[in-house]
């Protein structure tokens, strides 16, 4: 299957199952995305010593960033099966180990174009 030129930055991804102004081409399947990011070795040893806030905002930006990770995963993976939206989306993150963090990203893939409807008409 092509992706028909399309790249993954140009993948709308949503939690809504419809979009607002959008038809739906057709729907492509199940796709899905995961990412792991582990502390640094740095963060790691600072976790034990820094304050409570301190060391939220450090976890708070690992998830970020492996959660980020999971979403592009997810992008890159519609492009590629000829989506240019992932509809439904859905994320998950968890912690296998400690300083360890997964995430998993799923959704529908779709083809989607503008409908041309107006609101309210």
């Amino acid at each position: 299957m092509t992706n028909r030129g399309r790249t993954s930055k140009n993948v709308i991804v949503t939690p809504l199952e419809r979009l607002e102004g959008v038809e739906i081409v057709r729907y492509i399947g199940f796709v899905s995305g995961s990412a792991i990011r582990e502390l640094e070795l740095g963060e790691g040893i600072r976790l034990a010593v820094l304050s409570r806030e301190r060391r939220e905002d450090t976890l708070h930006r690992v998830i970020r960033r492996v959660r980020h990770a999971a979403l592009e995963a997810l992008r890159e993976n519609a492009a590629r099966a000829g989506a240019n939206a992932v509809l439904g989306v859905r994320i998950h993150v968890w912690s296998p180990l400690k300083n360890v963090f997964e995430a998993y990203a799923y959704g529908t893939a779709a083809e989607v174009r503008a409908s041309g409807r107006k609101r309210g008409k």
